[in-house]
């Protein structure tokens, strides 16, 4: 993609644009930014900064650990629902077709 690690991006889906950070590991963001990346697949990916571990684990150990991976798995799923929203197709009227 020519991006230095660091360079700031914009994400469009649908309307929304989100602003985030190529890179290629979490230490090229900032904690709680969003970081864009290539993946193995040579695609574009984006993950969220593990910033839940680094707060939770050293106050709650393994308790907190728990919580950062329910925390993260809420956000994807909410992204993932987003995503698939702003994706849909508008329902097409149907007609009833009988034979006699």
């Amino acid at each position: 993609m020519g991006l230095q690690a660091g360079a700031p991006l914009v994400i469009e889906v649908g309307e929304r644009l989100t602003p985030a950070r190529f890179g290629s590991t979490f230490s090229d963001v900032a904690p709680g930014e969003l970081l864009a990346y290539i993946d193995a697949r040579g695609a574009l990916a984006l993950a969220i900064n593990v910033a839940l571990n680094a707060r939770l684990i050293p106050l709650w150990s393994i308790e907190g650990a728990a919580w950062a991976t329910l925390g993260t798995e809420l956000v994807l799923t909410a992204g993932c629902g987003v995503a698939l929203w702003s994706m849909r197709a508008p329902a097409q009227a149907g007609r009833l077709v009988t034979e006699p």
